[in-house]
């Protein structure tokens, strides 16, 4: 009879996910199952012991109304955040600068001004730019005036999404807080991205997707502070993208990351860029 073993680690006793996204990703057929996004999305966090989270929308959403489907898209993703605000307390908004800058920009102050959302996100490859593409500076210039945060995948197996465009946009918005999604999802990637820690003070990067070798979690806190990583996961209801978080596995099971520097990386660090208030916990 072959026996089982059980491998376990610790789970900070706060979990916050700066990485979750609302709506589908056309890399597989699967399709949301029957009952509610928001039940599935629930349970999948409390089996992972995550206690609260931020939404962004899915970035692959059809567009045949051009820029008003961005705006729907926004309040959608607002009317969700209502339903369960003490679990989803901050949330990105989505702008289409294909669509017009004019259009974004306008869309931008919306989300900050009337939305109260946290900032933009963006997935360049989704989205048909380049990280760097001039038309980004208007609208990250309303998030710099706000005070609000820029959200950037830079996904490691697309070269749409390199650490080297974002550092050109870091470095020509010294004053605005970059948060750079899905950073350490690759080997050669990581390393890019700790010379682009180094060089740009103002961006933090999340656990998404991070690369099982080379404990990229521990190289970037040794390098700059557990104050520069948060917490994130990439979670998609449809398609299920992972059966556990690689990202809390890394934090958890680090024999070189301090208790503190595990809870800073689970919650505390997300809670200072949102200005949590975790009094109603």
């Amino acid at each position: 009879m072959t026996e089982t073993r059980t491998i376990s680690f610790e789970v900070p006793a706060r979990v916050f996910d700066v990485h979750q996204h609302v709506g589908q990703l056309a890399v597989a057929e699967e399709h949301a199952s029957s009952g509610s996004d928001v039940e599935a999305r629930l349970a999948m966090m409390a089996r992972a012991g995550i206690d609260r989270g931020c939404l962004s929308p899915s970035l692959q959403y059809d567009k045949p109304d051009g820029w008003r489907d961005t705006v729907r898209l926004n309040d959608s993703l607002k009317a969700y955040q209502l339903a369960e605000p003490e679990r989803f307390p901050v949330a990105f908004g989505a702008v289409d600068i294909v669509a017009g800058v004019e259009n974004a920009v306008s869309e931008a102050r919306r989300i900050v001004e009337e939305l109260d959302f946290a900032g933009v996100i963006w997935h360049h490859r989704y989205q048909a730019l380049m990280t760097d593409d001039r038309r980004m500076h208007a609208v990250l210039e309303v998030l710099a005036e706000h005070g609000k945060v820029a959200a950037v995948h830079l996904f490691a197996d697309s070269t749409m999404e390199n650490p080297d465009a974002l550092e050109r946009l870091a470095v020509a918005h010294p004053d605005l807080t970059f948060l750079a999604l899905d950073a350490l999802s690759g080997f050669a990637q990581s390393r890019a991205v700790l010379a682009m820690l180094e060089r740009c003070p103002n961006v933090l990067v999340d656990t998404a997707g991070c690369f099982g070798l080379a404990r990229v979690v521990d190289s970037v806190v040794a390098e700059f502070g557990a104050e520069r990583v948060l917490f994130g996961t990439d979670l998609y209801t449809s398609p299920r993208m992972w059966n556990y978080p690689v990202g809390l596995i890394e934090v958890g099971a680090s024999i070189d990351l301090s208790p503190a520097q595990k809870a800073a990386i689970a919650h505390g660090n997300a809670a200072r860029l949102f200005n949590l208030d975790d009094s109603q916990e």
